[in-house]
């Protein structure tokens, strides 16, 4: 996720990294093309007079810009859901850690504990990226429960089990009370709804039908345009023909990349810094 300051205001309308312009760009240029031969073969042999202001264009232009209004709000919807399961995640993994601090005494079991919690957001984070190799995690994992946690086949409810598990024990052991089990299983019943309503986002696409005909209708539109321009603008309706094309398949493509807030793109969210900053927040606590 790129950090920016907006009040730097020139400087901030400039800036490349995010914008998705190289994404684009080979796509611009297609449509800049065609329309170019348009205007050539219409300025040479006079084949294209389409009335400038054509009613099926403009009924078109509100059809597309409803769709891309509705493509947009979904997908920044499922961004922020994604913002605010982060934020649980980050609210549970403190609050569990300051429980475990203050309801265990032994200090040996209080340091496992609390490296098996910092282990769940990174085991979160590689797991909605698709690492599988989970180095991360491992790196910072107990030795004791690497293997079961190498051999399980969804990684974080391994977590989650073996952090239930020693709770129960615990209680059957005296360590904790009933409230106090009561108290650490409602912060792993939060870590199983938030890695649950993740996987929802993740694994949950935008219907296919409706994200091929959106393209299709921006496309078809782009094509329509120049046959529109080309009598009053000429050459020139290049130009406008691509700037309508960025203005809108940027929408699409910014639509695309933020709804799978978890993944690797420049909008995506933070996962691993917010990995990282839980790790440093309950190494203070218990340091």
């Amino acid at each position: 996720m790129i950090k920016y300051d907006n009040k730097n205001w020139f400087t901030f309308i400039f800036r490349i990294r995010g914008t998705l312009y190289r994404g684009m760009l080979w796509s611009m240029i297609t449509i800049g093309f065609i329309t170019f031969v348009l205007c050539w073969l219409h300025i040479n042999y006079n084949l294209f007079k389409f009335p400038t202001n054509s009613p099926m264009l403009g009924a078109l232009s509100l059809v597309v810009g409803m769709l891309l209004v509705f493509r947009m709000n979904t997908a920044y919807d499922r961004w922020w859901e994604g913002r605010k399961l982060i934020g649980q995640l980050m609210n549970t993994s403190r609050f569990l850690s300051m429980k475990v601090d203050a309801y265990i005494e032994d200090k040996e079991l209080k340091l496992y504990l609390e490296k098996v919690i910092i282990c769940y957001p990174y085991a979160m984070a590689e797991h909605l990226q698709e690492n599988n190799g989970f180095v991360r995690t491992l790196s910072h994992m107990p030795e004791k429960i690497k293997e079961e946690f190498i051999e399980a086949m969804h990684k974080p409810s391994c977590i989650i089990d073996i952090l239930s598990k020693e709770f129960f024990k615990l209680n059957k052991l005296g360590t904790l009370s009933n409230e106090q089990l009561l108290t650490l299983e409602g912060c792993i019943s939060s870590f199983t709804d938030v890695i649950g309503a993740c996987e929802r986002i993740k694994f949950t696409p935008i219907p296919f039908a409706y994200a091929i005909h959106l393209k299709r209708i921006i496309l078809l539109y782009c094509l329509m345009l120049p046959f529109t321009l080309i009598n009053d603008l000429g050459y020139w309706s290049i130009l406008v023909v691509m700037l309508i094309f960025f203005v809108l398949v940027g929408i699409e493509v910014i639509g695309e990349e933020i709804e799978d807030p978890f993944g690797k793109d420049d909008n995506d969210l933070p996962i691993i810094e917010t990995a990282n900053n839980i790790r440093r927040n309950i190494e203070f606590l218990v340091k």
